[in-house]
């Protein structure tokens, strides 16, 4: 499965507000904030744990993995969709 600019980016303004830990509870309210709809909220959650972007951890812990994407830095991405 290729990884999407959005999620790594998503991913990446997550863990920099924060931090590598958070509830569950925390990290919906997260992608609530970025008026993504409740009822799709499930099937990111579990894309990104798909993609290794996030682990589940206990009952209601979520880890993030350290981010891959650097919006200041995106040569990388330009170059691999041929925008320059």
């Amino acid at each position: 499965m290729r990884v999407g600019i959005w999620y790594l980016y998503v991913h990446s303004e997550i863990y920099k507000w924060k931090g590598k830990e958070m509830s569950e509870t925390d990290f919906r309210s997260s992608l609530f904030e970025w008026r993504i709809p409740k009822r799709i909220i499930p099937l990111i959650m579990k894309e990104l744990e798909m993609l290794g972007l996030i682990k589940r951890e206990k009952r209601n812990l979520i880890v993030l993995t350290e981010p891959l994407f650097d919006k200041d830095d995106c040569n990388f991405y330009y170059e691999k969709l041929k925008i320059f």
